[in-house]
């Protein structure tokens, strides 16, 4: 069962890429290898609320896919390293 994402890398994420928290959870979840049935199932929340965040999160990050976005957070240009936070 997954304990979920700490609130430091939600924080760096909000911050860095201007997500709200709920945007910022779900991206932590995928940065961490999570996919979206995993965030639907321990966030409880429908497919739609969960397509409409990662939309949302596309367009402010500016890529086109999760598999994009997992990439993208992992390199990070930011200065900042989401392993660190751990």
């Amino acid at each position: 069962q997954r304990v979920g994402v700490s609130g430091q890398l939600v924080e760096q994420l909000e911050q860095s890429f201007g997500l709200t928290a709920a945007e910022a959870r779900l991206a932590g979840h995928m940065l961490e290898g999570g996919g979206l049935q995993g965030y639907m199932r321990d966030r409880s929340v429908t497919i739609h609320a969960a397509r409409f965040l990662l939309k949302s999160i596309y367009a402010k990050t500016g890529v086109r896919n999760q598999a994009e976005l997992t990439a993208y957070l992992r390199e990070a240009p930011l200065g900042w390293s989401p392993l660190a936070l751990g």
